[in-house]
């Protein structure tokens, strides 16, 4: 009998310390591992606790593939994917979201990135192939109809904890000259001017203004020719 008492009050001290654990560390998402509480939880527990909070919608993108970090929808378009990120921007270049060897790659966040925190990286860029069937990024010519960027000039990029909203302000196809996936602001002057300079090579112009502490997303592909870039962008109106 005292035997059986103790052994419930352990299991019942076990389940405190593993509660205590759970509420005072918040799981994170980076690809490398965390040091939180890693000799209270194990792997699998941890594991376990990260889907749980996860957007029900994205659970099982994430059991197929753990690089996924988000998930991008336009309108009616066919770009509705999840998006993965491994830390480079040559992986998924040639490699499908089932990792498998392929020419329409995958919808992937420049490694530069910080997806759990937008505002530090503030230029947050997605890549995607101009696929000739019209899946992956192909839909994004589809912005050089006026009528089109007018009606579709909210774009939905949310990450694995949160949902997100984004106003197109700018589409324009440039030359690989002009550095647009820069991601290193060292002042509001510069990252003003960067936004503004943006603004300014949109086909058709979009009422927005711009302040500092903006975050945007930058969607970019390929174009007919090796030397240019088609580029959308949008400005990070949920948070």
């Amino acid at each position: 009998m005292v035997g059986a008492l103790a052994m419930v009050v352990y299991l019942l001290i076990s389940l405190n310390l593993k509660q205590e654990v759970s509420e005072s560390q918040p799981i994170e998402t980076k690809p490398e591992p965390t040091v939180v509480a890693q000799a209270e939880i194990s792997k699998e527990d941890a594991s376990s606790l990260e889907k749980i909070k996860m957007l029900e919608q994205l659970v099982p993108y994430y059991n197929i593939n753990a690089d996924t970090v988000g998930h991008i929808k336009i309108g009616e378009t066919i770009i509705d994917y999840p998006v993965v990120y491994n830390g480079d921007n040559e992986y998924y270049i040639e490699h499908n979201f089932e990792k498998d060897e392929s020419k329409e790659g995958a919808i992937f966040l420049d490694y530069r990135c910080d997806y759990n925190d937008f505002s530090k990286t503030k230029n947050n860029i997605l890549y995607g192939h101009r696929m000739k069937d019209g899946s992956m990024f192909r839909s994004l010519f589809d912005y050089h109809d006026k009528d089109f960027f007018y009606e579709n000039n909210i774009i939905r990029f949310d990450t694995l904890y949160h949902e997100y909203e984004w106003q197109v302000f700018s589409v324009f196809e440039t030359h690989i000259d002009f550095y647009y996936i820069d991601t290193d602001f060292p002042t509001d002057e510069k990252w003003m001017a960067f936004l503004e300079k943006c603004h300014g090579l949109s086909i058709y112009d979009a009422d927005v203004k711009f302040y500092p502490t903006d975050v945007i997303l930058t969607l970019s592909t390929c174009t007919v020719k090796k030397d240019k870039r088609l580029v959308v962008m949008a400005k990070l109106i949920t948070k």
